[in-house]
């Protein structure tokens, strides 16, 4: 090697030798260790929240009223149409098919009964009537 070449390969490295790539890692703490588990975990919750988001679709701003068991059944019955009993969270509509995943207004829902009108009937838990909803509203469908 002659000493031009030799020059050149010393020149090469002290110029590398301040930069980070030259540096030993440092050790790792549990610090470290516990941040690195928590972005983990922080994007694997977002991209699940995207891949979730991204089955719901929406249909349109749909008539949305309410129905308790009082205007179920003079008796006040549980009972829906399809034969499951009423609960919190169920809905009646005649052109969605029972099972359907719906979300209005941020709360999710099933239909689970049949109602005689064209609206999406939401069931109340309730004593009083007190179902006096009949608004438009956004509805989204969850479809896999």
């Amino acid at each position: 090697m002659n000493i031009l070449a030799l020059v050149a390969v010393v020149a090469v490295l002290a110029t590398t030798a301040n930069t980070t790539e030259n540096v030993p890692p440092r050790i790792m703490t549990s610090e470290d260790h516990y941040q690195r588990a928590v972005e983990s975990e922080r994007e694997m919750f977002e991209k699940w929240e995207q891949e979730k988001e991204s089955h719901w679709h929406s249909i349109g701003q749909k008539r949305i009223t309410e129905y308790c068991p009082s205007c179920n059944d003079p008796r006040g019955s549980y009972d829906s149409s399809s034969g499951v009993h009423l609960e919190e969270g169920m809905v009646a509509c005649k052109w969605l098919p029972n099972g359907t995943r719906l979300r209005i207004n941020g709360d999710e829902y099933v239909v689970k009964d049949y109602c005689g009108t064209e609206a999406i009937d939401i069931f109340r838990d309730t004593d009083n009537c007190y179902c006096d909803l009949n608004t438009y509203m956004e509805v989204f469908v969850y479809e896999n």
